[in-house]
């Protein structure tokens, strides 16, 4: 279900909820959680196709190119449509904004942007530096990305390897991270459970007699599900 409805335990304030938009903040936040534990420079790259089409793995070969050269990279990614040939030729021709975090010893300059141009087969490359990523500037390729009026099974939003514990507000890591370290234990710990907007939990034993064990509980939300919607349940203003 995409639309959940959730309810104000003491005010009774009720607020529809675009799940879609809350599981990609939490990848974004996930990315900026990523640049906080360690700071890298930033490059904002759009990519353009000069053709209309699309392959679920056109991006695959680019990104294992600027692996495979740059090593540690982080990256976010979002598809749009390229609005000024949409309007003037009808064109559905995607473009892509990537957020890529290289690592402060790599001297970044003309020769590897138009290295970059040389990974991305597809058309044009552009690369501007990026002075502060903000959760309010990844929204912004977000929320336009989930607005595409192209077929489902186009992938919208991507990134790099991001943990599942990264994902979430910077005070629910930072409170997490307190209540381990109560225990002389470290943010290397957290890549042992798994992680869900509730907290970290671990799993014991096979099949039915597999177990949840809860080993963190973020404190607890006044805000509750009261009801889901389809996406054909009513209509929705964009949020």
């Amino acid at each position: 279900m995409r639309y959940i409805e959730i309810q104000h335990s003491e005010t009774g304030e009720k607020l529809i909820i675009d799940t879609y938009i809350s599981r990609y903040k939490r990848l974004g936040m996930g990315f900026l959680n990523s640049l906080k534990l360690q700071p890298r420079f930033l490059k904002h790259i759009t990519l353009t196709q000069k053709i209309e089409g699309y392959k679920p793995n056109i991006l695959n070969s680019f990104f294992v190119k600027l692996r495979r050269y740059y090593g540690d990279v982080v990256y976010i990614w979002t598809a749009e449509i390229q609005e000024k040939r949409l309007e003037k030729y009808g064109d559905n021709v995607l473009h892509w904004h990537v957020i890529v975090g290289f690592e402060y010893d790599i001297d970044f300059g003309k020769d590897d942007i138009q290295r970059l141009q040389l990974y991305w087969k597809h058309g044009n490359l552009d690369c501007k530096p990026v002075r502060r990523a903000s959760m309010g500037y990844l929204m912004k390729y977000i929320s336009k990305s989930l607005d595409l009026s192209i077929e489902a099974k186009v992938r919208r939003i991507g990134s790099s390897m991001i943990a599942s514990y990264l994902r979430m507000s910077w005070n629910k890591f930072q409170n997490a991270l307190s209540f381990f370290l109560r225990f002389n234990e470290t943010v290397d710990l957290f890549s042992m459970f798994k992680w869900t907007y509730k907290g970290a939990f671990v799993d014991f034993g096979y099949g039915n007699e597999k177990e949840k064990v809860w080993v963190y509980l973020h404190p607890p939300s006044l805000w509750k599900r009261v009801f889901q919607l389809d996406d054909t349940d009513f209509s929705l203003e964009p949020f």
